[in-house]
């Protein structure tokens, strides 16, 4: 056409247009990734070399790598070629070099393709390096994590005394991500209550007024790793039936449970210990209960474990949103505020936000009773949450954009 004429289309003009403005806290997220690759935002002549970009850029975390369904190394091709041939369409690269606006543009691009915020949160931090891990110790430290492309590439992570497979949903519960012309960047990707029960007993994470110390010995941390992942993979509703089936053989109501009811326990919800380890479990917390019986209480503390410092500042912070001034957070305000949509599970595709939020909504209601959550059994919860989100920028949407918050990063999460 003849642009004399209005005929004429502005290439940049149109493409923004088409792809509308992305939203504030994905540029946040592109922002970190561009320092993160030694770029500096505000300065013009900032600019990072391509090889840069290519090192950088980890497509093992990727998760249509991580399930299988995609070679790290197709991707990494598809990333380049994709980056290069907008750079040529836009003309930008000058010199050869990535400026901000050219990594804005690519992903101005990516985030028209990727409905789910937390998608976009996911794959930002999977696939740049911005966990501030990554920054914060020097490549030659003897004490240095692996990185995260060779953590990634790891088919195991380490646990306590033992190599864990890194969890994954099991294949019947896996549903493929829907295709789209950007694959790689597919839209698709109680209970032993926490607090006093009505019947006036406590709850069987917090009756115990016993302090437990954290360490065990190797074999026993093995064996409560292993009912910990155990219980992790099939989520909060397993914790809630490991707590109402310990109650329910609590006959004495003194927080204990013998071992035969042990046992049981154990068959019925296949926990996958031995009989030896089984009998391991029971003898070191029945050590100094005078009915025989084993306390149950102190072994659920023992099984969820700790909660990481970073992780407990991000289920502080979520506390003080919730509580809105009180001492507590209603389950009711907890169940309303969560979006299904915007966990892990559902923005990966693995699995459908109905069962999501129905699993979810269960677990408040009963680890919660009648009341709400003060902020040690809110921390608590998420601690059993914490345990089916072993990678950090999962767990970090379930206590910040599940719940519809966005805004500064905690620990470099």
């Amino acid at each position: 056409g003849d642009h004399r004429h209005g005929r004429m289309v502005h290439l940049q003009r149109f493409l923004q247009a088409l792809h509308g403005p992305m939203p504030g806290p994905r540029q946040v997220l592109v922002e970190r990734a561009f320092r993160a690759l030694g770029g500096a935002l505000g300065d013009e002549d900032s600019v990072v070399n391509p090889a840069t970009l290519k090192q950088n850029f980890c497509a093992e975390a990727h998760p249509l790598v991580v399930k299988g369904e995609m070679d790290a190394g197709v991707l990494l091709g598809e990333f380049l070629d994709t980056f290069s041939l907008l750079a040529h369409v836009r003309g930008g690269c000058q010199n050869g070099e990535v400026a901000f606006s050219d990594f804005m543009a690519y992903y101005e691009v990516v985030s028209s393709l990727v409905e789910s915020d937390a998608l976009f949160d996911i794959l930002m931090h999977r696939l740049w390096p911005i966990d501030a891990q990554t920054q914060e110790i020097p490549p030659d430290s003897p004490t240095r994590s692996p990185s995260k492309r060779e953590r990634w590439a790891a088919p195991v992570f380490d646990a306590g005394d033992q190599a864990v497979p890194r969890q994954r949903p099991c294949a019947a519960a896996v549903t493929a991500l829907p295709p789209e012309s950007h694959r790689r960047f597919s839209r698709t990707v109680p209970p032993v209550s926490l607090s006093p029960e009505k019947n006036g007993t406590g709850s069987a994470m917090t009756r115990s007024s016993i302090v437990f110390s954290e360490s065990f010995s190797g074999e026993l941390s093995a064996m409560l790793e292993r009912l910990r992942a155990s219980l992790s993979r099939r989520g909060l509703k397993a914790w809630r039936t490991l707590s109402e089936r310990f109650q329910q053989y609590d006959n004495k109501k003194n927080g204990g449970i013998m071992r035969g009811d042990w046992q049981r326990v154990h068959r019925t919800m296949g926990l996958g210990l031995s009989p030896e380890e089984q009998e391991a479990v029971f003898k070191s917390f029945a050590q100094g209960r005078r009915d025989g019986s084993m306390d149950y209480c102190a072994c659920l503390r023992a099984v969820r474990g700790p909660l990481a410092e970073r992780r407990t500042a991000l289920v502080g912070r979520l506390f003080d949103e919730l509580r809105e001034g009180g001492d507590i957070v209603p389950g009711a305000v907890l169940k309303a505020r969560f979006d299904a949509r915007s966990t892990p599970m559902c923005a990966l595709g693995s699995r459908d936000a109905a069962s999501e939020r129905a699993d979810f909504e269960g677990a408040v209601d009963y680890f919660s009773g009648d009341g709400g959550l003060d902020a040690q059994s809110f921390t608590d919860f998420f601690t059993m949450l914490s345990s089916a989100y072993p990678e950090e920028d999962e767990f970090k949407l379930m206590t910040t954009t599940a719940f519809g918050i966005h805004g500064a990063s905690i620990g470099g999460c």
